[in-house]
């Protein structure tokens, strides 16, 4: 049998079609083969997920509050003002009541000083008078030492009158007291002129003739006298009672008065209770229910608050944010719905990718079987043809496979064939020194073939022992010496 066709179709041999079925970058050393990395584009799913992702993510800004409108009345101004007319009101009402004791007092000083204190002295002068006209009649009836005493007192008597007449006329007098006062000074004068010449005739003895007297002056003028004293003494007790009729009368009215500004001062803080109650709680309630429903998902809600004042730029300002938190979760939930489409664009993407990855990795072990062949020329022969770089991962493939080969059939002889391997470093020298022991624990002997002398040189340099180990510059030299 002749092994040269097959021998020399070994030597001729590339695995140019481990590029044709699928490009791959290798990864680094001791990396797991399911990171390698893909030269060729990446899924259409993947790069649709990625695009929907990169359109739905969020640039805008957060909507700015409007422009604040006008307050025409603000609810502290309104307050301040309603306070204010409050405080007016009491001020009145304090005005009023101090008004009504003031003219109280002067109406009740007045009256005491001026008809009060006049009422006495008419009543002394009064009773200086009727002390006059007994006299007279005491003194007819009288011993001469009571006549003496009767006659004494008299100027007790006319001193007492004329003190309180004055005192009297010094009052604020009306016209009428005038004019009684000026009737009252005639009578009296002549009453008090007429007395004493009735006293003479009685002294010398002259009953009758006093007695004539007596009915012609004394009486009648006294009784004038007397007359004209209680006309002033009626006009006094009348100007009096006038007088407190009329500030009766202006109490009354400033009692009204008073009445009215306490009822009015009622009615407005009673309003302005209403008013504000109205005008905060109505307001305080429909943001309050407005938050409620906000809160609850109702993201339509308006709430409806009239304009003008603090509460209305609060409304304006809610319905603004309610708003903006309705777009913000219009804008969420799209975001969501499409971070959703994408998510599961990106599992279809990762299962398609995980198929790959299995296609990959079953076409990487037809590579790694294609790039490390074992060629058995007969039951105890087999040839190991090496092509292009060797790494780590290449040389624990290369072991794995000889080593396989040769427990599965009764292989004496194992001829690697290095031809194709343009470089070989310390590891690579290590690596193949470890095969050669473990093929050889196996009861087989190693022939490496395709030696050049570059590589020679090499795997002097590094040191790499290969005694023991049949070496031959070319596969054919090897070939004839184990056949």
């Amino acid at each position: 049998m002749s092994y040269q066709p097959i021998a020399s179709r070994i030597m001729h041999w590339q695995p140019r079609d481990a590029s044709a079925i699928l490009r791959v970058s290798r990864p680094p050393h001791g990396s797991p083969s399911r990171n390698l990395i893909l030269d060729k584009h990446p899924p259409n799913a993947v790069r649709s997920a990625n695009s929907m992702s990169s359109q739905t993510r969020y640039q805008g800004a957060m909507p700015t509050v409007p422009p604040t409108p006008s307050v025409r009345l603000r609810v502290q101004t309104k307050l301040i003002i309603s306070n204010m007319i409050i405080i007016v009101l009491l001020a009145i009402i304090g005005l009023l009541g101090w008004q009504i004791l003031k003219r109280t007092k002067e109406s009740l000083n007045h009256i005491t000083a001026e008809h009060l204190q006049g009422a006495i002295h008419l009543a002394n002068a009064q009773n200086a008078l009727w002390q006059l006209r007994y006299g007279v009649s005491q003194y007819l009836s009288a011993n001469a030492d009571d006549r003496a005493k009767i006659a004494a007192q008299s100027e007790q008597w006319y001193t007492q009158i004329d003190t309180s007449l004055e005192a009297y006329a010094s009052t604020d007098l009306t016209d009428e007291e005038k004019i009684g006062y000026q009737v009252w000074q005639e009578y009296y004068q002549k009453y008090a002129a007429a007395r004493p010449r009735w006293f003479e005739l009685q002294a010398q003895g002259k009953v009758e003739e006093a007695a004539a007297w007596r009915a012609k002056t004394i009486f009648p003028d006294g009784q004038k006298a007397v007359s004209a004293l209680e006309l002033l003494i009626s006009l006094q007790r009348r100007a009096a009672d006038d007088e407190i009729d009329t500030t009766k009368k202006m109490l009354q009215r400033t009692f009204l008065a008073l009445l009215v500004m306490i009822v009015v001062a009622l009615l407005w803080s009673s309003f302005q209770a209403i008013y504000f109650i109205r005008a905060i709680g109505r307001p305080v309630r429909a943001l309050t229910n407005g938050a409620r429903a906000l809160s609850a998902g109702q993201l339509d809600t308006v709430v409806k608050v009239p304009p003008g004042d603090e509460f209305g730029l609060l409304g304006d300002t809610f319905n603004h944010m309610a708003s903006v938190v309705s777009q913000q979760t219009q804008r969420l939930a799209s975001q969501v719905r499409e971070a959703e489409r994408a998510r599961t664009l990106a599992e279809q993407a990762q299962a398609a990718s995980a198929s790959q990855l299995a296609t990959i990795e079953q076409q990487q072990h037809t590579i790694r079987e294609m790039s490390v062949p074992i060629l058995p020329l007969s039951n105890s022969v087999i040839i190991l043809p090496l092509i292009g770089a060797l790494d780590q991962g290449r040389i624990q493939s290369v072991q794995q496979m000889v080593l396989d080969a040769i427990a599965r059939a009764d292989t004496r002889h194992v001829i690697i064939d290095i031809t194709g391997v343009p470089v070989i470093d310390t590891q690579v020298g290590i690596a193949f020194i470890q095969i050669i022991k473990n093929v050889r624990l196996l009861g087989a002997d190693v022939v490496i073939t395709g030696l050049r002398p570059e590589v020679a040189q090499t795997m002097v340099a590094l040191n790499i022992d290969l005694r023991g180990i049949q070496t031959y510059s070319t596969l054919q030299s090897g070939l004839q010496a184990v056949m």
